[in-house]
């Protein structure tokens, strides 16, 4: 005979891992915390398309513009000039220059 399961058959070590999980969250998101959190990506754009027979692709033929998004809304797009080479510290600067200006905190 079958018995037909009601909840997620989670074992008592899974259930105090999330537990744990969940206060260090809380805690590390106190206070709204999370609301200066910067996600951003880098994107690849082309004005002009070229038809790729295994799909459809866009590329750039210079560096990617970086775009973000925050709790109150998306970051305007930064380009850097393509003969600009961008390594650790020069994104970094980037970063502080032009996002963190734009940022309300």
């Amino acid at each position: 005979m079958c018995q037909e399961v009601k909840d997620h058959l989670i074992i008592e070590q899974a259930k105090v891992k999330r537990l744990e999980r969940r206060k260090r969250l809380r805690r590390h998101f106190a206070a709204g915390r999370h609301r200066k959190i910067l996600f951003s990506d880098e994107k690849w754009f082309d004005g002009e398309r070229a038809h790729n027979h295994q799909n459809d692709r866009v590329w750039l033929k210079g560096k990617p513009p970086l775009a973000g998004i925050t709790y109150i809304g998306k970051a305007p797009l930064i380009f850097v000039h393509e003969e600009v080479k961008v390594q650790g510290p020069q994104y970094f600067a980037i970063l502080e220059n032009k996002v963190l200006t734009w940022a309300p905190w």
